[in-house]
């Protein structure tokens, strides 16, 4: 996941006599990272309504769990040296580091980056680019809606149960929450794969019969 030409952040600088504005690149680069979807959901088997709270149902958010491990080889953190190596020509907007020095140094900051490693849950999903609702995120789709897998519960769910949802990620369209079996991925992976095997046939259909046709136009 490195960035590429094109993707920029402008950033002004003052300096003691003049001003002058730097680019920086961004890292993770392009509008669907920048975008990532920021929900987040706790699950109750008792209505959450009273303090103290009961406590929540263990879902699991890890990479190892809810991610496809070949995807996994794509998403790799830089490491810390590279990120302060190369901070001042790349803006890693996923590094909480980086926004807590942004901080410190009382210079603008996003909101929402502030809060990002609450809303991705970093302590339980991963950090920054390597965080398993960022991968899932990144996957490409099969369909035409984006469906993400969230988490996996381990217990017996019984009726009734709550969910308490922070809507981090706004949008004008609906947000549905689907409780399945686990083997999510493995369908989707599957429509995915048909497809492609649909078109392949589709396209070699396609050139036989094209060839056949000038067989007979050559007569």
């Amino acid at each position: 996941m490195l960035g590429h030409k094109g993707c920029y952040i402008r950033k002004s600088v003052i300096e003691k006599k003049k001003r002058k504005k730097k680019k920086k690149l961004l890292h993770p680069c392009g509008i669907f990272p920048w975008n990532v979807f920021t929900d987040s959901y706790i699950f109750y088997d008792k209505e959450p309504d009273e303090v103290p709270f009961p406590t929540p149902l263990p879902l699991k958010q890890n990479v190892e769990e809810i991610t496809i491990k070949y995807y996994r080889q794509f998403y790799k953190n830089p490491s810390p040296q590279n990120v302060q190596l190369y901070k001042d020509h790349i803006y890693f907007w996923m590094e909480p580091d980086i926004q807590y020095e942004r901080l410190q140094e009382n210079k603008e900051t996003n909101e929402k980056l502030l809060v990002l490693p609450q809303t991705l849950k970093y302590n339980q999903a991963g950090k920054a680019i390597e965080n398993s609702h960022f991968i899932n995120w990144m996957i490409p789709s099969a369909l035409n809606y984006i469906k993400r897998l969230y988490g996996k519960l381990y217990i017996p769910l019984k009726f009734p149960f709550y969910i308490y949802i922070e809507n981090n990620f706004k949008i004008n369209d609906t947000k549905i929450i689907v409780i399945s079996t686990s083997q999510y991925y493995m369908r989707t992976f599957l429509i995915g794969f048909i497809f492609i095997i649909i078109s392949i046939i589709a396209l070699i259909l396609c050139i036989f019969y094209l060839i056949r046709m000038n067989k007979y136009e050559n007569k």
